[in-house]
């Protein structure tokens, strides 16, 4: 059976490029219509790739008889190390899920904090806001205050209480002093 070299390479799993440089080294040989017999590249490359099917069970079995005992301490040896390897990475994964899971706990965490620290502004505002209006309500200039209402003004202090006697002085004095220091709210 012949073949052209597209053909050949896509049987074979190989490129045209690795066919055409066998045949210029001479390693393959084409026909006169540039037509390559099966037989040659039975020859130069064996069996071809699609024909190379295995029945599971019946291709390990063939393999494992195929094999010398050095092949098979090879694959031996590539299995424990691909084995080692696939434990270290699911080590390696249960790590960053256990690292991923805390940081989940974290931002939980913070959110918390987060929502109890705006709810306290929130707070502070609301008590912020209620004591600059009682603030300004008692400074209104219309509305009399308390202690305008209990102790009346400063002049109102001196004129009622002058002294008649000079025993009555020194008392008149401090009571004026006292009233005067009820009047300051700073």
């Amino acid at each position: 059976m012949k073949l052209t070299v597209t053909d050949a390479a896509k049987q074979w799993g190989i490129t045209r490029n690795t066919i055409y440089n066998n045949i210029n080294n001479g390693k393959l040989s084409r026909d006169s219509n540039k037509m390559i017999d099966t037989a040659e590249m039975f020859r130069a490359f064996g069996e071809p790739k699609q024909t190379k099917r295995v029945d599971s069970v019946s291709g390990i079995q063939g393999l494992s008889s195929s094999m010398t005992p050095g092949n098979m301490a090879e694959l031996q040896h590539q299995l424990e190390l691909e084995q080692l390897n696939n434990k270290h990475l699911e080590e390696s994964l249960q790590k960053q899920e256990l690292v991923n899971k805390d940081y989940r706990q974290q931002i939980t965490h913070y959110q918390r904090q987060i929502e109890l620290l705006n709810d306290n502004l929130s707070k502070a505002n609301m008590s912020i806001q209620e004591l600059v209006q009682s603030r300004l309500i008692g400074m209104d200039p219309h509305k009399p205050t308390e202690d305008s209402e209990q102790l009346g003004s400063t002049d109102e202090c001196v004129t009622i209480t002058e002294p008649t006697h000079p025993t009555q002085e020194a008392n008149t004095t401090e009571t004026v002093i006292q009233n005067r220091k009820k009047w300051r709210w700073w």
